[in-house]
């Protein structure tokens, strides 16, 4: 493929966003959500012209737009509520020191897509992206080392756990660091050859959507599917602690190849909670709206009873009471 999967699903979302004819201000598709603490969020979205960041500093209730850039961008990291990181196409690498109110651009030496940014215990920051690039940072991501590291292909995502460890995940593929990414041991090529988010509950105990959940208990070795109680094409699984798991199920109609004006393209989506790993699953928020995308959540983020998710056309849902109430608003920027 000359383009990458994310870079495809950018121009489709700026090609939806025209077709539905958003205005100034605009609702922006938003498909990224990553809080510092239960009071500073940002999210990643996409309006008509260009990718933008938003960012919340009263838990999700009022939101504003801190960055607006031409490129697509698909990762955030955020190891304090003002120190963080945005990652994108052609190599962007974006860096705050004041919660988002000022950014610098740095260089990661690479023109390759930059899909995930995560820190580890240590304070190192990674960034992994297109056609097995991984760079790694220690000193606040001012300059930028490339990494050795034995995949075969684009690696979608990273994620270090409490002890420190290294997950990263390809298409098809988990690799574990227990070293800051110095030595990597490698499990798969699995027969799913999709794999999308995933997240891990510690050295051992993960969770990996590809469609349906996967789910290791022994590092990654093998994958075998969760019993979930819905069977929608994209799921998404977070974890809280060791027992507490939330599971996001959106679903939203294509319509029509092109979108006529009032054509009705409904959505609707589900958070689960589970309090036993998984073995049972309770619906404790849905959203429904049978006329737009309006409905359609992306991602989930949450900071022990705290919880957001984010949308299309700039909705936003939160809890603070870990689901038992929900709160929803809308983002617009200019």
């Amino acid at each position: 493929m000359s383009r990458s999967f994310f870079s495809c699903c950018f121009a489709t979302l700026l090609l939806c966003c025209r077709l539905l004819g958003a205005d100034s201000p605009s609702a922006p598709f938003l498909r990224t959500v990553f809080f510092a603490d239960i009071y500073h969020g940002y999210a990643l979205g996409t309006t008509p012209d260009a990718a933008v960041v938003v960012r919340t500093n009263d838990g999700g209730v009022t939101w504003e737009r801190v960055l607006r850039e031409n490129l697509p961008i698909y990762g955030i990291y955020f190891r304090s509520s003002s120190e963080g990181w945005i990652v994108g196409s052609s190599g962007t690498i974006f860096s705050t020191a004041d919660g988002g109110a000022t950014w610098t651009k740095r260089s990661g030496e690479t023109q390759e897509d930059l899909f995930s940014v995560t820190g580890d215990a240590a304070g190192t920051i990674f960034i992994v992206g297109k056609a097995a690039t991984m760079l790694r940072s220690t000193d606040g991501g001012v300059t930028w080392t490339r990494c050795t590291i034995p995949a075969t292909g684009d690696l979608l995502g990273i994620s270090s756990v409490h002890s420190g460890t290294l997950f990263v995940l390809g298409r098809n593929e988990l690799l574990k660091s227990e070293d800051s990414g110095v030595t990597w041991v490698k499990h798969g090529p699995y027969q799913w050859q999709h794999l999308s988010a995933f997240a891990f509950v510690d050295d051992d105990v993960g969770f990996v959507g590809t469609g349906p959940v996967l789910q290791t208990i022994n590092g990654g070795r093998t994958l075998s599917p969760l019993s979930v109680p819905v069977d929608y094409p994209g799921l998404l699984v977070r974890v809280v602690d060791p027992s507490t798991l939330y599971l996001l199920a959106s679903k939203a109609d294509e319509g029509g190849v092109v979108l006529t004006p009032g054509q009705k393209v409904p959505s609707h989506s589900t958070i689960f909670k589970s309090t036993n790993m998984g073995a049972k699953w309770e619906p404790i928020f849905e959203i429904d709206d049978k006329n737009s995308h309006s409905a359609s959540l992306l991602d989930l983020f949450f900071i022990g009873d705290h919880g957001w998710a984010v949308g299309e056309q700039g909705t936003v849902v939160f809890t603070k009471d870990a689901g038992k109430t929900w709160q929803k608003t809308r983002v617009l920027v200019k």
